[in-house]
């Protein structure tokens, strides 16, 4: 059956709770037209198997779509109709597992944009995000072609500056201008390697290198060379375009590298400094407090800081809250001890599974005041241990057990309940 392709408008077969295909031209058409008459291809990239509500949705959304006049090819990568496992690898040019999705492609396929689930499956966001990239196409390509002929730092200045025409979700995913910075400018003059070259791996990799002294180096411990690094990431920060997450990547990189610094030194957690490492940290939140480097940076910040408590009020405890050094805990327990009478309470960590975590110096507070320990030495490592409650608990007060807390585990501790009874 012959293909045809529709730019301005679209016949949308039927949609049977999403079983039936959209009525799109298929990608690998579209893409040779694309070529032939010049302009760019809008992709929707879906499963049309998927039934239920997006499916439906998909169809009405890109019926829109399809009738707003784009300058450009609309096409379809149906997932479900691939018969080559490896066909998805070398279909299209990123991956992209959370569909249905959109991708916006150059004349001769070069990738400019993805759109996200929830993009694609709105014809107005969808639209909105498809009208925005459209214009930059032209001045886009013109870099990668200059970056395609030129060779050395010329052509990843070209790729840099290409990549800054796009979105930087965009820009990260774009394998081959990264490779070209990466490749010809690995001493990194343009600055475009810092910007858009390394990702998170790739840059702990250079750092390790670094670290052990090359990349045959061996050196370890307190011996890697830790000043050679700084050097390295500060080097990247001294780029004034270094915005955003981008810098925050880097800076967590400084942060590494002042973590294992400080580990390495000897002594306990206690004896050492680690409040130059916390202020990194809150630095990197306050590049953009709402992604997810600050996020990360703000749970280590409280992780390191030795004045930080956790307070938990759900009645359980999990990694979130542990720490391979001591950490205070206030656990908040007044809605099992609103107007609890005088007596003797005892107080139980029960964790799900086993573990290394140690827990003790146990202290009953009430509104901030301490009004029983625990009878066990604080060397001691305690599940369970007893309180005794001289005054009945005033209604509505707030009631707590501070405690210090060890987890041994690594990083990933365990998680358990906390039971409250009257003997």
């Amino acid at each position: 059956m012959k293909t045809i392709l529709l730019t301005g408008a679209l016949l949308l077969g039927g949609l049977a709770c999403g079983a039936t295909p959209l009525n799109l031209p298929e990608f690998a058409a579209a893409k040779e037209q694309a070529k032939e008459q010049n302009k760019p291809v809008v992709v929707l990239w879906h499963w049309t198997r998927d039934i239920g509500k997006d499916g439906e949705t998909t169809a009405k959304a890109w019926s829109k779509i399809a009738q707003a006049g784009l300058p450009a090819l609309i096409a379809q990568y149906d997932e479900s109709v691939l018969t080559d496992k490896d066909e998805r690898k070398t279909g299209m040019p990123i991956e992209q597992y959370n569909l249905p999705s959109a991708v916006i492609l150059a004349p001769d396929g070069t990738f400019v944009a993805c759109l996200n689930r929830e993009t694609t499956l709105h014809a107005d966001k969808a639209l909105a995000a498809i009208k925005a990239t459209l214009p930059k196409i032209d001045a886009f390509m013109q870099l990668v072609q200059q970056a395609r002929q030129a060779k050395g730092v010329d052509a990843a200045r070209a790729a840099g500056q290409a990549l800054d025409k796009l979105r930087l979700q965009d820009a990260l995913r774009h394998a081959e201008l990264r490779k070209m910075i990466n490749n010809q400018d690995p001493q990194d003059q343009s600055g475009y390697r810092a910007i858009y070259g390394l990702d998170h791996l790739g840059m702990y990799a250079e750092l390790k290198k670094i670290l052990q002294g090359g990349p045959d180096g061996k050196r370890s411990g307190a011996d890697r060379d830790f000043d050679a690094a700084d050097a390295f990431v500060d080097k990247a920060l001294a780029h004034k375009e270094l915005k955003g997450e981008r810098r925050q990547q880097w800076l967590c990189a400084k942060a590494y590298i002042l973590r294992e610094r400080i580990n390495s030194q000897p002594g306990d957690y206690e004896s050492k400094d680690y409040k130059p490492l916390v202020k990194l940290y809150e630095q990197i939140v306050s590049v953009a407090p709402k992604t997810e480097f600050a996020i990360g940076a703000k749970k280590l910040a409280e992780y390191w800081d030795k004045d930080v408590f956790f307070t938990l009020k759900d009645g359980f405890y999990d990694q979130r809250f542990q720490c391979k050094h001591n950490k205070e805990w206030h656990v908040d327990i007044s809605k099992d001890m609103s107007g609890a009478k005088p007596g003797t309470y005892s107080f139980s960590l029960v964790p799900r599974q086993d573990s290394a975590m140690i827990s003790r110096n146990f202290r009953l507070m009430v509104n901030g005041t301490q009004v029983d320990a625990a009878a066990t030495a604080l060397q001691d490592n305690t599940k369970t241990v007893e309180f005794n409650l001289k005054s009945a608990v005033p209604d509505k007060a707030k009631v707590e057990v501070w405690m210090t807390t060890r987890c041994l585990d690594g990083w990933m501790g365990p998680s358990g309940n906390f039971v409250i009874r009257k003997k």
